[in-house]
């Protein structure tokens, strides 16, 4: 099993991948696990045991228009996720795994998949599109009238090395780089570049290809019991902001630290990174 993780910027994303990381081979020894960070990962302080591969990027990818654009980072994973591996499942790293992911992995037939949450056509009310409205993707994106529009949540996605993923993948950065140049245009704003999960749904809407498949995440935005959760889901994120009115429910935030101080004291190990030290670094806060 192959698992792509992205830690960049704030040093909070690299205690994230990290504690992540450490959940992941709890549960599941023999995954691959490759790391792409940038310079950043001097704040691991050379404690890099739990990643198999590593690969740095620069500010070319991560300011590729002279702004920091997490996006574009998003995006190019597929190039550089396919240099090491024919296929991989990519994570978020604002992630812990509740158990083995392994019979998710080998589930997936499709040579591409994610998280669709909604999809429609220009007149529809899509669920969970919420960074722009409809009328402006379809013009953005160049969308014909009867196109439709796959809204994606970008947290995790699986992919195989295909000549069809490699096109759609070059042109969701296409259109990253090149489309609402406008930000007035975009109702919810992501620091100061696209969210990534615009243009990749303008691309797959571009090649009507719908990638659904079942999440493995909960997001940790509505109320379930803990055991209800660890029944249902494979993972638990820490989706969104993480300071201030939180996307995710202070109860799964106060888990996050018992569930990992756990899986380390199972490993005779104490837990280094606490939530804290994660949340006041997300993206979005402001």
């Amino acid at each position: 099993m192959n698992i792509v993780l992205t830690a960049f910027g704030k040093q909070g994303y690299f205690y994230a991948a990290y504690n992540f990381a450490f959940s992941i081979k709890h549960y599941d020894p023999t995954a691959n696990i490759l790391l792409i960070h940038d310079k950043g990962i001097k704040h691991l302080g050379g404690d890099l045991k739990y990643f198999d591969k590593l690969h740095e990027i620069d500010e070319y990818h991560t300011n590729p228009q002279g702004m920091f654009d997490p996006a574009n980072v998003k995006l190019i994973t597929y190039k550089i996720a396919t240099k090491h591996f024919n296929k991989y499942l990519f994570l978020d790293v604002d992630n812990i795994a509740l158990g083995s992911l392994q019979t998710f992995y080998d589930s997936i037939e499709q040579d591409f998949a994610l998280d669709v949450e909604g999809k429609g056509g220009k007149d529809d009310k899509i669920p969970y599109c919420v960074w722009a409205e409809n009328s402006d993707i379809w013009e953005q994106f160049k969308l014909d009238d009867n196109d439709t529009y796959y809204a994606v949540h970008s947290s995790w996605h699986f992919a195989r090395k295909t000549k069809e993923n490699t096109a759609m993948f070059k042109e969701a950065i296409r259109l990253n780089l090149e489309t609402f140049k406008d930000r007035r245009l975009l109702k919810v704003k992501w620091g100061v570049s696209l969210p990534d999960e615009l243009p990749l749904g303008g691309a797959l809407a571009r090649r009507g290809y719908d990638a659904s498949f079942k999440n493995p995440i909960f997001y940790g935005d509505r109320f379930i019991p803990i055991a209800e959760m660890k029944e249902k889901y494979l993972i638990l994120a820490m989706y969104g902001a993480g300071i201030g009115l939180t996307n995710v429910k202070r109860d799964y935030i106060e888990f996050y630290d018992r569930h990992m101080r756990d899986l380390f004291k199972a490993h005779g190990l104490n837990q280094t990174f606490k939530i804290g030290s994660i949340m006041r670094d997300k993206l979005i806060n402001k």
